[in-house]
């Protein structure tokens, strides 16, 4: 298998494979402009089903409101998450912290006047998130106390989702570090208030994923939202048996994956 960044033609390499403009691809057997690789606009049948698609995940995934945080949502493998309101408690402001937790890394030396800095570590992002238990009697206290303990306790090393109401655009990634016990507001009274502490790992907050189509004939360019690095994703859908293939990004570096002769042809 060869990997060429560089487009330089490699030991073993295929002479037929394609270039950096794709202007060397065999793989269609001369047929310029295979219709099979053109990119088609939608019909107005599937745009009404696209559209019917769209009001259907939006009834399946509401963003949460304002008083509300959803926990365990991945609409990819189409897991709804539980809601602070399928809960019964009420969540108060949530504030987004400016940036994670952060460590200096000081030096003492012998015979200096203050200390040597060294940089900063910077950890996880931590939220503590007010929340109101509002409860008529003992009963209905324990069993949302119960419902709370058995959705926010997380066993194994497996972090889950949330999406907070006040931030509804965002998908931070994380575990619970504090569930403390709940104080009455009134004497009397079971309704009562604790804090919530959800501990971010990676301190990023994730927009919604943008997906596209690019094929030889079609590029696609689109801008991803945020203020990070885009870490993207590939797939490729093969029409025919290849035995190799290769992209090219918008600064010229490419990337040929496969064998440089004809074997090992099937699509798997």
């Amino acid at each position: 298998m060869a990997t060429d960044f560089t487009n330089e033609m490699l030991p073993g390499d295929n002479v037929n494979a394609p270039d950096s403009s794709f202007q060397q691809d065999t793989s269609n057997n001369g047929n310029e402009n295979p219709p099979e690789l053109n990119y088609q606009e939608l019909s107005e049948g599937g745009k009404q089903l696209k559209a019917i698609d769209d009001e259907i995940k939006a009834k399946l995934y509401p963003d949460p409101t304002p008083d509300e945080f959803v926990l365990g949502r991945n609409i990819d493998m189409g897991m709804i998450g539980v809601s602070s309101s399928d809960l019964g408690i009420i969540v108060g402001h949530v504030t987004l912290p400016l940036a994670p937790t952060i460590s200096e890394m000081t030096q003492n030396v012998s015979g200096q006047y203050g200390q040597r800095w060294l940089g900063n570590n910077y950890g996880a992002k931590v939220f503590n998130i007010p929340i109101t238990v509002v409860a008529n009697n003992a009963n209905e206290y324990l069993k949302k106390v119960e419902a709370m303990s058995n959705a926010l306790i997380q066993l194994g090393k497996t972090e889950t989702s949330i999406v907070f109401g006040q931030f509804p655009d965002r998908t931070f990634y994380g575990h619970f570090t504090q569930l403390p016990e709940p104080a009455y507001i009134d004497q009397g009274s079971w309704d009562s208030t604790l804090t919530l502490q959800f501990t971010a790992s990676d301190p990023h907050g994730y927009l919604q994923s943008k997906t596209g189509q690019a094929d030889n004939q079609n590029r696609l360019n689109f801008m991803p939202k945020g203020n990070d690095v885009a870490k993207p994703v590939y797939q490729f859908a093969f029409s025919a048996d290849s035995n190799n293939f290769g992209y090219t990004n918008g600064n010229g570096e490419n990337v040929f994956v496969g064998f440089p002769d004809d074997v090992n042809t099937q699509c798997s």
